[in-house]
């Protein structure tokens, strides 16, 4: 659900506008999918994929920022430590890995901080809308909040203390030759990503 809650929503409507005559069917789950037992042509996965057999394309390294509205320190405090976020409600996505086991530390390898909040949603539109409303913290992959951060909506802390490794791949059966269909979408999703770096890159 992660991927699709916070990656391809936004995709999808402009790929479609591309290619109005393609016909997609989307399946949506956050368990493992045999994607040649069930006859489907591309999968689109997070975090890492070890000891698969199928045709592995790593699309994007996922990159985890802490952010909040410009107004937040003003009004609860700026976290200045990793501690600080216990005392802060923090939005949690309870579609991430982590969930409220953040991966920030103040030391190399040190311990995950646990932290609490008003809020629990598997939608990471819906953290993002309390996020940029004042309501709280927020630990999100950066590109979903690139261009809110590149407007001034929010602004990101604590940067360096946030340990976190990841990506998104697009995974295929191997076969001789791609689809043109698949083909187009998995060019259309570099072309897309190629922009979100960009503008990721600009902060």
């Amino acid at each position: 659900m992660f991927i699709t809650n916070n990656f391809l929503s936004d995709l999808l409507p402009e790929y479609f506008n591309r290619y109005p005559k393609i016909e997609l069917e989307l399946v949506v789950s956050d368990h493992f999918i045999d994607l040649v037992d069930r006859g489907f042509d591309l999968a689109i996965r997070a975090g890492e994929l070890k000891g698969s057999t199928l045709v592995v394309r790593k699309l994007m390294d996922v990159e985890l920022v802490l952010v909040a509205t410009l107004l937040y320190p003003e009004q609860h405090g700026r976290p200045k430590t990793v501690s600080d976020l216990k005392a802060h409600n923090c939005l949690i996505d309870t579609t991430s890995s982590y969930k409220n086991h953040w991966p920030v530390a103040d030391k190399k390898n040190g311990k995950y901080v646990t932290v609490e909040g008003n809020v629990r949603a598997n939608s990471g539109e819906t953290v993002r809308s309390l996020a940029l409303s004042g309501r709280g913290i927020a630990l999100m992959p950066k590109f979903f909040f690139a261009r809110d951060i590149y407007e001034g909506r929010l602004a990101s802390f604590l940067d360096s203390k946030i340990q976190f490794s990841g990506g998104i791949f697009a995974a295929y059966p191997q076969r001789k030759h791609l689809s043109p269909n698949v083909r187009s979408f998995i060019d259309y999703l570099v072309g897309y990503i190629d922009q979100l770096e960009l503008l990721c890159h600009k902060q």
